[in-house]
């Protein structure tokens, strides 16, 4: 996680600004799709509808990984301290523990939402947290 690598090299109010970025980015961008999926004359192209299901489903999918992003970036810091008073001399072992405790939070979270709004199967949780663990 690149926050917690920020965070270790710098400080909290340096890791502070993309945090809130993100956030701030995110709603924003889910308040123009809002708008555009509100807006009377929307044509996307001659012959074609947008598909405003779509639009919805994934409007409170992004807002809901937006607010999971939060936390877990703040879930992350606050693992990598706390583990600290168990092993302070290595970080690499703080980093690993931290980064995937919050990675593990972070596709439960994400999961139950998916699930929630778009009925995905229960195989979909595991091969998403294989599958994404292996990214380098």
């Amino acid at each position: 996680m690149m926050i917690l690598l920020l965070y270790i090299k710098e400080d909290v109010p340096v890791v502070r600004q993309p945090i809130y970025g993100l956030l701030i980015g995110n709603f924003l961008l889910v308040a123009l799709i809002m708008i555009a999926r509100n807006h009377v004359t929307l044509h996307a192209m001659p012959g074609r509808q947008p598909d405003v299901q779509f639009v919805d489903e994934m409007g409170s999918l992004m807002i809901w990984g937006t607010v999971l992003l939060f936390l877990d970036s703040i879930a992350v810091i606050l693992l990598y301290e706390r583990l600290g008073r168990f092993s302070a001399r290595v970080r690499i072992v703080r980093n690993f523990f931290a980064s995937a405790l919050t990675f593990t939070f972070d596709q439960l979270g994400f999961f139950a939402a998916l699930h929630y709004v778009s009925g995905t199967p229960m195989p979909a949780l595991i091969g998403g947290w294989d599958a994404s663990g292996d990214r380098p």
